[in-house]
């Protein structure tokens, strides 16, 4: 899973010439969870996503997912339940 975050965060920051003077580029904060479907709701793991993708954001941006930590202390992380 980790791997295909990055590569997606890869992809979606690479620098794009739309033809102005220098190529565009966007930052991306790309938080994940992952969890067994028998064991959690879908609000579960997306909320853990979604903090996760504001605590990579504080840190800097990047991509961060469990078990993973970013450079400043980010808000207390929801509970994770059933991840894997």
């Amino acid at each position: 899973m980790r791997r295909l975050a990055e590569r997606i965060h890869r992809q979606l920051t690479r620098p794009c010439d739309i033809g102005v003077a220098r190529p565009v580029t966007v930052g991306l904060s790309l938080g994940y969870a992952t969890g067994l479907l028998s064991q959690v709701s879908l609000d579960d793991p997306m909320h853990r996503a979604d903090a996760r993708s504001y605590a990579v954001k504080r840190g800097g941006g990047g991509v961060l997912g469990p078990g993973e930590h970013v450079h400043c202390q980010p808000a207390a992380l929801p509970p994770s339940r059933g991840e894997l």
